[in-house]
């Protein structure tokens, strides 16, 4: 496996190949304030099953927030408490920025968008833009995008079909 880190004045991109293919997705780090969207390799430090909170170090000031809720698959809190516990490595994506002494609120839902695409990884169907109603562009969409996805989830944007 091999690690890829582009860094300049405005983000820091990290990606990792195997065999020569990309074995997992960019990760983007805005070097800016507002922090929405970065996605972090944590590790937990804290389950309260009473605040249904999962608090993780991702390497800021405060521990990032992931909300019962946010957790990817539909788990209950007996599953979650089972599944999840401090020391566990996670992957998480920043949903809304820190506030005062409130850490950073992070989701599992990981998404990443672009101008016509959703990347989903941690789905594995593929989604289409209800405002493309053209039965031939969504076959053909479709069978493009099933080719390449490779496990992952897409959303087909209203934008692909222009």
């Amino acid at each position: 496996m091999e690690l890829y880190i582009d860094k300049n004045i405005f983000s820091t991109k990290v990606k990792l190949t195997k065999n020569n293919k990309l074995f997992d997705f960019n990760y983007i780090f805005k070097n800016d304030k507002n922090l929405i969207g970065n996605i972090y390799y944590g590790k937990i430090i804290n389950i309260v099953p009473n605040m249904k909170a999962i608090f993780i170090d991702i390497g800021l000031d405060k521990n990032a927030y992931l909300d019962f809720s946010d957790i990817y698959g539909r788990l209950d809190e007996k599953e979650i408490v089972k599944k999840y516990n401090v020391g566990k490595e996670i992957i998480v994506q920043i949903s809304k920025n820190s506030i005062d002494k409130k850490g950073a609120k992070v989701t599992e839902k990981i998404s990443i968008s672009s101008h016509n695409l959703v990347l989903l990884p941690k789905e594995d169907k593929l989604y289409i833009s209800k405002k493309i109603n053209n039965i031939d562009v969504i076959a053909n969409l479709k069978n493009h995008l099933d080719i390449i996805r490779d496990g992952y989830g897409l959303i087909i944007r209203t934008n692909a079909n222009e």
